[in-house]
């Protein structure tokens, strides 16, 4: 490293992050064989002159993505030890909502479940004081989706019920029409059939509103409950 860019780095630490966390992400988007190493070495250097700068908004955003970066390397330990560290260092109100999301879904991706479970309920405090509304219909869609996983159908129906009342409150058709089937198809697994075909008619209603292709899935749904009832 040349001494000019060491100055730079001493003097202005904020902009020399911005410039490493810009390199990342594009090393991360290109998708080239060595991308996500390369990226991981930028994001590290971001995450260190945020910490000098104390910029904690590029810290959560830096620290986030490169957490990203461990899981898709198979380095779950090291994310999981991040991402408990930029809670320690700067609080849970302080990361980015949209970051842990992708974090979550990038652990779910690599099949990840239980961790990515851990990281959403570790936040649920924060989710419920100070996230936005589409950001709390998001999380609770996918706890709700991740103890479908573990095959607990009346916890997953617990957030459920979460995510129809904020989707509500945000006068938001398509996310409720999602909390509408996903609490049918629950309840149809638990042989609650009457319970799944009155959230099914719910969500039919907004479906022929909405003019939904999801119609032909909930009368698929709706036949399945019917008959087994």
């Amino acid at each position: 490293m040349s001494a000019i860019v060491k100055t730079v780095e001493s003097s202005q630490p904020r902009p020399s992050g911005v410039i490493n966390f810009n390199l990342g992400a594009a090393h991360k988007e290109m998708g080239r064989e060595g991308g996500i190493e390369q990226a991981t070495l930028y994001y590290q250097k971001a995450v260190e002159l945020a910490k000098k700068a104390g910029d904690n908004e590029m810290l959560s955003n830096g620290g986030l993505c490169l957490a990203q970066c461990y899981v898709k390397m198979g380095r779950v330990d090291e994310a999981m030890d991040l991402h408990k560290s930029l809670c320690d260092d700067i609080g849970k109100e302080s990361l980015d909502p949209s970051a842990i999301l992708v974090f979550a879904e990038i652990l779910e991706d690599h099949h990840e479940n239980s961790h990515a479970l851990e990281i959403l309920e570790h936040h649920l405090d924060t989710i419920e004081r100070s996230w936005g509304k589409r950001e709390q219909c998001k999380a609770y869609d996918n706890i709700a989706s991740l103890y479908n996983g573990k095959n607990d159908c009346a916890k997953s129906n617990i957030y459920c019920e979460r995510h129809l009342s904020i989707a509500k409150e945000a006068n938001s058709a398509e996310s409720e029409d999602s909390a509408l089937h996903r609490l049918g198809h629950n309840y149809g697994r638990m042989g609650e059939y009457g319970n799944a075909m009155e959230y099914l008619e719910q969500a039919l209603v907004i479906e022929f509103e909405r003019g939904d292709d999801r119609i032909v899935t909930t009368y698929c749904a709706m036949g399945d409950s019917t008959g087994r009832s």
